[in-house]
């Protein structure tokens, strides 16, 4: 008797355990959807939301092929792997420094009629683009050494149904025609490729970086492909790594019109390219008049070997400090 008893008892126990455990779910449950909810009320009113931004930056990180990003006037597909210029543009949905356009077209007498944009160094096309697409051009010479930058160059002047309008070439350039150079891979700024000319230790762990052998020529060379070119209606505009000196070097036929030039100016990249004094050696003997630092680009310095030296060691080579200048 004494043992069903006990038997009966441990039933209704178990039995409460199981009522017990039901609810205990059940309210856990209610628990958690409760703060899931205030949780989401809080985050829409804490986190901006306004054109996916949070969104466009989870996708963009968890991603490991190709994105688009739809600009105002240009569409653009970029590589996820690009932490650089392609997360930019596939963040902000706009062309990469496209303020940098804006400013030099307002410095060039608008009443000029610019024909041709010759892009060196083009990346994936983030300047040529909307050089052509918001009417300041008519059409663009681009021309890209890396592979991966060049294929999506082609297919982002395809994408926006430019081809009649943009010609492109997959080289470096340099002052030597019809030959190759080594360029050295950055894994995570794909705008940072650089012509390698030395293997001393870099700031940025230069010398370990990946090397491939890419083509090279001149620019002159290229521009004489281009049957309706005139450096009376052009601009240059030039952004590799510190080898600005040693492309305008080879483009000693295109300079001798004063064709105004559009140039990234970095003492420490021009300091491992051994490039600076190529730089005023092919400039100097020119007849171009002034400078704008745009970074200041209210004030016209005066075209001199004295305002590049200032502007140079203002900067310093050991330091990553750059500029652009506008040469006319």
């Amino acid at each position: 008797m004494e043992w069903q008893s006990i038997k009966k008892n441990l039933k209704k126990i178990n039995l409460l355990v199981k009522v017990v455990r039901v609810f205990r779910s059940f309210f856990i449950k209610l628990i958690s959807l409760e703060y899931i909810y205030e949780f989401f009320k809080f985050l829409l009113k804490k986190v901006n939301f306004s054109n996916w931004g949070f969104i466009r930056r989870l996708s963009f990180e968890i991603s490991n092929g190709f994105l688009v990003s739809d600009c105002e006037y240009e569409s653009f597909i970029v590589s996820a792997n690009d932490n650089a210029i392609g997360k930019r543009v596939f963040l902000k949905r706009e062309p990469f420094e496209i303020e940098k356009l804006y400013t030099v077209m307002s410095l060039l007498k608008q009443g000029n009629d610019y024909r041709t944009f010759v892009d060196v160094g083009a990346n994936i096309g983030v300047t040529c683009l909307p050089a052509i697409k918001r009417n300041f051009f008519k059409k663009a010479i681009a021309i890209e050494p890396d592979k991966l930058n060049y294929r999506l160059l082609k297919s982002n002047i395809a994408l926006n149904n430019l081809e009649d309008f943009i010609t492109s070439y997959n080289y470096a350039l340099g002052d030597v025609e019809d030959t190759s150079v080594t360029l050295e891979m950055s894994n995570q700024n794909y705008g940072d490729h650089r012509v390698r000319k030395t293997l001393k230790h870099g700031s940025y762990q230069e010398e370990l970086r990946e090397i491939i052998e890419v083509p090279s020529t001149t620019l002159d060379s290229v521009l004489l492909k281009e049957d309706d070119f005139s450096p009376d209606s052009a601009l240059i505009w030039i952004d590799t790594q510190g080898f600005e000196g040693h492309i305008l070097a080879g483009a000693s036929k295109a300079l001798k019109s004063t064709i105004p030039l559009c140039v990234e100016f970095w003492p420490y990249g021009m300091s491992r390219a051994d490039s600076y004094e190529p730089f005023i050696n092919a400039l100097e003997n020119l007849s171009y008049t002034k400078i704008y630092d745009l970074k200041n680009p209210e004030i016209a310095i005066p075209f001199s070997r004295k305002s590049f030296d200032e502007i140079y060691y203002e900067l310093g080579e050991f330091r990553n400090r750059y500029t652009d200048l506008l040469i006319i």
